[in-house]
This record gives structure tokens, C-alpha cells and sequence, in this order.
């Protein structure tokens, strides 16, 4: 639904940017512009735990405005009516985009372990990043992480990272 809304409202705000002047490249950017802002505020929300929704919300928000504002606008000449109609698709893509979203957060498919739950912080020293990257790997995204890979990243010798992480792996076996 999303996608067949996403075209006529693509076709609506590129005949309104026609008439504004813009030319015809302008004109074929524009739509996607304004519904690209939308996916992509729709990912983050999707991705972003609590404390980072905002950023989602700052795409989705201006988003919605912008569409619905050009969908009704390039109905207006013939009338409220067509004005109205013209806006449902805006509408129906925002819709169905923002349940879309929803859905793959809460039913469909369940978010990672750990989105939104992460408790890790950021880390002021690299040997803090490396514990840090490995209490994330392990408890929010459930893998087992590599003291090789943690030891290429971070540029700490493999003993340091052994030494680094080697009480968090024992603590863990303990429990």
C-alpha cells in the first residue's frame, strides 16, 4: 500500500514542482526528498533506542507536513475536493510506513536482543572501548564476540584484551 500511495504522491508533488518553476530534474528530486525523509525517520525509529526516537521523529514529522501540504496543494486549483483527494496518499504512505514500522518493532519481527535496552556507554579510553564492545556484542546483540576481532579494532594487543575480558568471561561461566 505504502508504494502505490508513494507513487501518486510522488506524481502530485512532481506536477506541483513543475508548475512552481523547478525543472525537470528538480522537479523528479523533489518527491523523493520529501518521502525519503519519512523512510528514513521510519528506520531510525525503528532502529533507535528511547533516548534516540527523536532523531526518527525529526525526519517523520516534516516529513508528513511537507507531503500532505504538497499533495493538498497540487489539488487546490480544482477545487477542495481534489485537494482532499489528492492528500489521501500522502496520508496512506505515511500510514502505512509508520505501521510498517511499528509492526516489524513489536509483532512481525522482533527487534534485536537488547534495542532500546542498551545499557553500554561510551568509552573515554580504548581499552574501556574494548569492554564496552564486548559486554555490547555479547549481552545487546547475543553473540559471541572476538578477543582477535576486538584486538584488531581497538589496537590492543591480544594478551590485553584476554586480560580485558577474561574476568567478564569467567564471571559469566560463574553464574
Amino acid at each position: 500500500m505504502a508504494t502505490f500511495a508513494g507513487i501518486v504522491s510522488y506524481s502530485h508533488i512532481y506536477r506541483l514542482a513543475l508548475a512552481t518553476g523547478q525543472t525537470g530534474t528538480a522537479a523528479r528530486l523533489m518527491p523523493l526528498s520529501v518521502d525519503c525523509l519519512i523512510i528514513a525517520g521510519s528506520v531510525i525509529l525503528f532502529q533507535a533506542g528511547p533516548s534516540q526516537q527523536w532523531l526518527g521523529w525529526l525526519g517523520v514529522a516534516p516529513g508528513v507536513a511537507a507531503t500532505l501540504f504538497a499533495n493538498v496543494e497540487s489539488g487546490i486549483s480544482h477545487g477542495w475536493l481534489a485537494a482532499t483527494v489528492n492528500g489521501w496518499p500522502a496520508l496512506a504512505f505515511c500510514l502505512a510506513s509508520f505501521m510498517l514500522e511499528r509492526w516489524l518493532r513489536g509483532q512481525g519481527q522482533p527487534a534485536p536482543a537488547g534495542v532500546g535496552q542498551c545499557a553500554h556507554r561510551v568509552a573515554r579510553t580504548a581499552e574501556e572501548a574494548v569492554v564496552q564492545s564486548y559486554l555490547h556484542i555479547r549481552d545487546c546483540l547475543g553473540e559471541q564476540p572476538s578477543q582477535r576481532q576486538l584486538s584488531a579494532g581497538f589496537g590492543i594487543s591480544r594478551p590485553k584484551v584476554a586480560e580485558l575480558v577474561g574476568a567478564l568471561t569467567e564471571m559469566r561461566a560463574a553464574a
